[in-house]
């Protein structure tokens, strides 16, 4: 462990700790049956290329390139990059796609209320007066 009041995850990511060869042995074992728990997709994606080792995996903690997230690793291995469909459709479809969607809702509210006989609203103040009716 280490002595009390450290922080030992500042340790680890300044590298200031060390995996033993057991560590990574463990960790080795752990992403091996890992990987051969998954199906076949995932053995054609994760190619032996790709294959993250633990060795790989504590150097890359270690050198922070941890702190930028998954796309920083799968550039560095040349993965297909991008792979949201949000990417390769045109903006103008998405707007009118979520226009489409409001009048839907709209029309939604419109038809509740036509169920539920209508409101009306109506207040006074002053020589202002508002009325509201729908059926």
């Amino acid at each position: 462990m280490g002595p009390p009041g450290r922080c030992l995850w500042r340790d680890w990511l300044t590298g200031l700790m060390h995996e033993t060869a057991e560590d990574l042995s463990t960790l080795q074992d752990l992403l091996d049956r890992s990987y051969a728990a998954g199906g076949t997709h995932l053995r054609s994606v994760i190619t032996a290329e790709r294959r993250l080792t633990a060795l790989r995996l504590a150097a890359m903690l270690k050198s922070r390139q941890f702190q930028r997230g998954l796309p920083a690793y799968f550039a560095s291995f040349g993965a297909v990059g991008g792979m949201s469909i949000l990417r390769s459709v045109p903006s103008v479809l998405i707007w009118l796609f979520w226009f489409l969607v409001a009048i839907v809702l709209i029309l939604l509210v419109a038809l509740l209320i036509h169920h539920f006989g209508g409101f009306s609203l109506s207040f006074h103040v002053g020589y202002f007066h508002f009325f509201l009716g729908v059926t």
